[in-house]
């Protein structure tokens, strides 16, 4: 059987009644924005640096301290108390101050931290370092990337070059006045530092050789360096400087903007006016949508391609770009007209989209727009439904014109007795029309006179208010509805499937039956079921599906099944469509501003193109989706990390084996792992050597707690992955519990050996005493009777 609501698309004689071609909307990607506060755990206004660092965390700079984010809980990592010069310089606990200025990270994994008024700090794996340059009380001011070793740093107390093997920095010596801001590293392996007030220069042996600039340029301050050239704002605005060829190159930008360091090898700015702009594929700068006006700080591309932006008073942020295209109605005057409700083909490569009062338009395979003429289709009609009959005539179900037909541009009402509301039309592979309205199903025939008209609601569905209707491999019609779902054949209902058959819930949203005869039926908030020879297996949100909503189901090309529901758009690969495993994959989601809820429970609700795309009607607009750029379902195989181990109110470093005390008799361990965007995708679980050998399931759990650990020697294991792939590689902890001497098991049977050697001993010196007794009493008698 083809894959469920194959709908085929209008002929030529609809796009007849189409007039002339509108401007098409963006057709794009849709950047999905979110921004982080105080109820997500985030209490900064301003970020400062970004970086993701090889452990998988985001790494924040704030003038509130070191914050680290693993996708569920940020977690602030404070300064150390007093002078950091003469802490010890491998105390643990926190950065040299809390107002951080920038970031870097090196080949091993470390972590450099600039700080405004506590000199250079080093994270290294769990571990601060506060390094001695300029005292440890200087204002790091910007950090290069590493080179051969190499970090350069500008301070107020000059520029350093720092070896990162012996963490050695040396002054570079510059007599001229002020200080230098920024550094940068270009495609010839040599530093460029300059500075408000400083001419640009290119460090050279232990000092600082000044570049020549072009005619005009008297001054240059922010840089940043991408892909080995250098971009620099300077008194004749932003230039790109290439070291090798020494070219500069300008740029048109908005004055007063700021240069934003990035390692995504693009560049970014940020203007006065509160504007983010960005080169694109051609190098020129075009701004970025979605974003509320505000000035950046630092921007970072993490390893899935989600855009995180620093602020500079409005925190942190993440755009992500959708993996839908979200296409809305062309009338902006319509206030009604956002809500998608109902997609059909038109037989050319386009689609007609039904809105919720808000008409339809004609998406030609080309892109462009078209809309029916006033006279034929109000442009805020009500759509419920949309069929493309056989012939290549347009149906449309609606809540104030009824029944409509429309064939060589001339509209047809279908009359009928009642003022239907809900109406549902479509077409049959015999060539019947049936229409579903209000609690009754009619079949629409056409009379003698030519005309349409309804017949008498068919008695057997009476009172099913039905959602779907879908032809079935076995023969008849499959209703479903409010009561479950039957399949009518002959006027006869053959088969029934409500809950009194096993059915999860009586109300029915969707309906689709595989190649195998399996039949799918999705409900509303009761999951999905799974119906092969007579037998029903329930599918839910604790055992694998991702939403209990269910409204539209659709097949792809490759076997994958696609449900829409109130959650968003979710996917089931394949191989979990046999037997009992089965999960769920959440492809596209609502987020931020933009909500992927399907506007389901209608006939036409989702649609399967010619070029083989996916429609979904949503609360908003439509959902166009390729499964052919789906290349995997499930996400990156997750880091994780043990965070955490207390015991008896004691903290221990899970770096190395935890001793616990002998009294001890609770054991919490906290961990993670990272998904920086959809932390609720994660699951874990654990197992601990000594205490139980299989692994036990967490769920979404991120601590646990041992309530007595056994004496011993023990590894605590934890692995995680995200919903639809592997787990990950163990993250570890050693723990010991240390036997205490009157536990060891060759103690109480030396005791008792001693005891019965004790024994034996009295035993024995009784006896000889004894026998010495009786012998003195003879003798003694003896002598006596002598």
């Amino acid at each position: 059987m083809q894959p469920l609501i194959v709908l085929v698309s209008v002929l030529a004689s609809v796009s007849s009644l189409a007039a002339p071609v509108e401007t098409a909307p963006t057709a794009e990607y849709q950047n999905i924005i979110r921004g982080y506060g105080h109820e997500d755990g985030f209490s900064q206004n301003a970020v400062t640096a970004l970086l993701q660092g090889q452990d998988g965390y985001l790494w924040l700079g704030t003038f509130g301290g070191l914050v680290r984010f693993d996708g569920e809980k940020f977690t602030t990592l404070r300064a150390t108390h007093g002078n950091p010069v003469r802490l010890d310089p491998k105390d643990r606990g926190g950065p040299g101050s809390d107002r951080i200025v920038v970031l870097r990270e090196d080949a091993k994994g470390r972590i450099w931290i600039g700080t405004q008024d506590g000199g250079l700090s080093l994270y290294d794996h769990g571990r601060f370092q506060q390094l001695r340059i300029c005292g440890g009380t200087c204002q790091v001011i910007a950090l290069s990337s590493q080179v051969a070793g190499t970090l350069w740093a500008t301070t107020d107390a000059g520029v350093f070059r720092i070896d990162t093997d012996t963490l050695r920095a040396t002054l570079i010596e510059d007599k001229t006045a002020g200080i230098y801001t920024r550094v940068a590293v270009g495609n010839d392996a040599h530093a460029y530092v300059n500075g408000v007030g400083k001419r640009m220069g290119r460090i050279a042996g232990e000092g600082i050789v000044p570049v020549p600039l072009p005619q005009g340029i008297s001054s240059t301050w922010q840089m940043v360096e991408l892909g080995g050239n250098i971009w620099m704002m300077t008194n004749k605005g932003l230039y790109r400087f290439d070291p090798l060829r020494s070219s500069w190159t300008p740029k048109s930008v908005e004055v007063d903007a700021s240069l934003v360091e990035s390692q995504d090898g693009t560049l970014w700015v940020s203007t006065k006016s509160g504007r983010l702009l960005h080169t694109d594929l051609s190098g020129e700068l075009q701004p970025f949508s979605g974003l509320p006006p505000m000035s950046v700080n630092a921007v970072w591309r993490d390893r899935n391609g989600t855009l995180w932006l620093g602020s500079g008073g409005k925190g942190l942020w993440s755009a992500q770009l959708s993996k839908a295209i979200l296409r809305g109605n062309t009338d902006d005057h319509s206030v009604f007209g956002a809500g998608g409700r109902a997609v059909v083909g038109d037989g050319m490569g386009g689609t007609w989209l039904g809105f919720a009062c808000g008409g339809v338009r004609h998406r030609l395979e080309d892109g462009t727009y078209e809309t029916p003429r006033t006279s034929i289709v109000k442009k805020e009609e009500c759509v419920v439904s949309l069929l493309r009959d056989a012939e290549g005539n347009l149906w449309l179900g609606t809540a104030h014109a009824g029944l409509q037909r429309i064939a060589g541009g001339v509209a047809e009402t279908i009359p009928s007795s009642s003022n239907f509301a809900n109406l549902q039309i479509w077409q049959s592979d015999d060539g019947d029309y049936w229409l579903a309205a209000d609690g009754h199903t009619f079949k629409v025939q056409r009379t003698n006179a030519g005309v349409f008209a309804l017949s008498q609601p068919v008695k057997v569905l009476e009172g099913l208010t039905v959602k779907k209707m879908i032809d079935a491999r076995k023969g008849g019609v499959w209703f479903v509805g409010d009561y479950g779902v039957v399949r009518l054949d002959k006027d006869r209902i053959v088969e029934r499937w409500t809950p009194e058959q096993g059915l999860s819930s009586r109300f029915a949203r969707s309906l689709y039956e595989d190649s195998r005869g399996v039949l799918w039926i999705g409900t509303y908030g009761a999951g999905l079921n799974r119906i092969e020879n007579g037998r029903i297996t329930h599918y839910d949100e604790s055992n694998g599906l991702f939403d209990d909503t269910v409204s539209c189901i659709l097949a792809d090309g490759t076997g994958q099944m696609w449900l829409g529901g109130n959650r968003g758009i979710s996917v089931l690969p394949s191989a979990s469509q046999q037997g009992e495993k089965f999960e769920s994959v959440p492809f596209a989601v609502s987020s931020g501003s933009v909500s992927f809820e399907l506007n389901g429970g209608t006939q036409s609700a989702c649609h399967q193109d010619e070029k083989g795309h996916l429609w979904f009607a949503l609360v908003r607009g439509f959902a166009e989706i390729d499964p052919a750029k789906l290349v995997e379902v499930s996400a990156l195989t997750p880091r994780v990390h043990i965070e955490r181990v207390t015991s008896a109110g004691l903290k221990h470093d899970p770096l190395k084996t935890v001793v616990l005390d002998t009294s001890a008799q609770l054991l919490e361990i906290e961990y993670t792992a990272i998904n920086l965007t959809n932390p609720d995708q994660l699951s874990f679980r654990y197992r601990m050597s000594g205490v139980d050998s299989k692994w036990t399931n967490a769920g979404s759990t991120r601590n646990i707690i041992f309530q007595d650990v056994p004496w011993g020697e023990h590894v605590f294991e934890v692995q995680a992955r995200n919903r639809g792939g592997s787990w990950s590689p163990s993250a570890t902890v050693r723990i010991s519990r240390p036997i205490p001497w009157y536990q060891r098991q060759w103690l109480w049977p030396l005791i008792a050996l001693l005891a019965l050697l004790t024994v034996m001993w009295r035993t024995r010196e009784y006896q000889s005493s004894s026998r010495h007794n009786d012998r003195l009493g003879r003798i003694t008698g003896r002598g006596m009777r002598g």
